[in-house]
């Protein structure tokens, strides 16, 4: 049942979808990855605070569910609660060290609320990781590009 949810999503048929992820949980209501489905598709639907109550039931089911936490992280800051974003992406990266989209997210977040010094540090891990990232590269010319001068810190000087 949740193959064919998952491939309704992928195809991005989001009615499909929720149908047949709604019927995996029927079946098999524990089942962390239809309850975080569920979480994306309510948080597509623009119902942020449902989204944030699945997330949180598969984070109690499996602490170690770092793309509950991400997509947490995700809409507290689609919700614009930066400060809860920041701590769901730190626990989504806390399980996955080399989770390239969680440090992107987080460097979005902190590019956000004007921190470039940690949006450029998280923006950087992310390409540590994944060198081959045009977007990350991207957000990162950004960040200095709008960076304010003074705020510029220049490794020759």
């Amino acid at each position: 049942l949740f193959r064919l949810a998952k491939t309704y999503y992928t195809i991005r048929d989001i009615e499909q979808a929720k149908v047949w992820v709604e019927k995996t949980l029927f079946a098999d209501p524990q089942n962390i990855q239809a309850i975080k489905m569920l979480g994306d598709i309510k948080s597509k639907e623009g119902k942020l605070l449902e989204s944030i109550t699945l997330y949180n039931k598969a984070i109690a089911i499996n602490p170690d569910y770092d793309k509950a936490y991400y997509s947490l992280g995700v809409a507290y800051k689609n919700k614009g609660e930066h400060d809860k974003a920041i701590l769901a992406m730190n626990s989504a990266i806390n399980i996955n060290a080399e989770y390239t989209k969680a440090y992107e997210t987080l460097g979005v977040i902190y590019q956000t609320i004007e921190n470039y010094d940690l949006a450029i540090k998280n923006y950087q891990r992310g390409l540590d990781i994944s060198k081959k990232s045009y977007k990350i590269y991207y957000r990162l010319a950004a960040v200095y590009n709008y960076k304010p001068e003074k705020q510029v810190k220049n490794d020759d000087e």
